[in-house]
């Protein structure tokens, strides 16, 4: 099987991270990891350049992937690891459907209704090219939210 886990800071994405471990070590899944540098427009409408700025966002962002893969422990030795950047071009669902991922782990966040949710899931989902499972904070059974192909 193969899993593609979305690197986001936080305790929803320690969770997924926790989560993607626990397959690797039962089930034998093959990890990759993923996270997304979110850029900031710049243009002579912009005011100053933001290519200095996003470029420090990508950065840390990549910082954030090498912290995750020291997580994994031992499940992350040799875990490829993809920094893709928000605002040219590069999407979640596209990368998903390229690299024939069997299911997709996002990072819960508490909405309204105390459920954990992410925004990228239902896109995710109506692409159907993979399972979507968004991973709690206190990742566990009832703190799973599975949501189908």
């Amino acid at each position: 099987m193969r899993v593609l886990v979305v690197v986001e800071p936080g305790r929803g994405g320690a969770a997924a991270l926790d989560r993607a471990r626990e397959l690797a070590e039962v089930a034998d899944a093959v990890l990759t990891l993923v996270a997304i540098a979110p850029w900031a427009a710049s243009g002579s409408r912009c005011g100053n350049s933001a290519i200095d700025y996003n470029a420090v966002v990508a950065e840390t962002v990549a910082d954030d992937l090498i912290a995750a893969r020291a997580r994994l422990g031992e499940a992350g030795a040799g875990v490829p690891a993809e920094l893709l950047d928000g605002g040219r071009g590069s999407d979640l669902a596209r990368f998903v459907a390229d690299g024939a991922f069997d299911m997709v782990l996002l990072p819960g966040r508490r909405g309204l209704r105390r459920e954990a949710r992410h925004p990228a899931a239902e896109r995710l989902r109506r692409a159907g090219t993979a399972d979507v499972v968004v991973v709690g904070p206190a990742a566990g059974p009832a703190h799973v939210a599975r949501q189908g192909r």
